[in-house]
């Protein structure tokens, strides 16, 4: 749905956030979650971001992780320059972010967050 920007680079890594919606057979609606994952410096999660069909992931709930949505959508008049940038990639749907909403919190299994020294 929306990746963030300008992640931080710190120790040889690079710490992303990505809000995707969770499709779940067993409930009617869709559910937005956030997930916190690293990669090394100078990557970008591409291939997360650009597939739109549907993918699987190995996530852990991590209750420390749940979050109020804060920031704004690239491209909008910069009103806070701290408050984080989401990007949607090519191809995702359009449905409004729920900024000011709390926002379950995962980490990747495959892509751990790499600790920051």
């Amino acid at each position: 749905m929306a990746y963030s920007l300008s992640p931080m680079c710190l120790n040889g890594n690079g710490y992303w956030s990505i809000v995707i919606r969770v499709e779940r057979p067993k409930k009617l609606r869709s559910q937005l979650i956030r997930v916190d994952f690293s990669l090394p410096c100078g990557k970008y999660p591409d291939k997360i971001a650009s597939n739109s069909a549907p993918m699987k992931f190995r996530l852990v709930r991590d209750k420390n992780l749940d979050y109020v949505l804060s920031g704004q959508m690239e491209g909008e008049r910069q009103q806070n320059q701290s408050l984080p940038i989401w990007k949607r990639p090519e191809g995702a749907n359009h449905d409004a972010l729920p900024f000011g909403q709390m926002i379950p919190g995962y980490r990747s299994v495959d892509l751990p967050l790499e600790p920051v020294l």
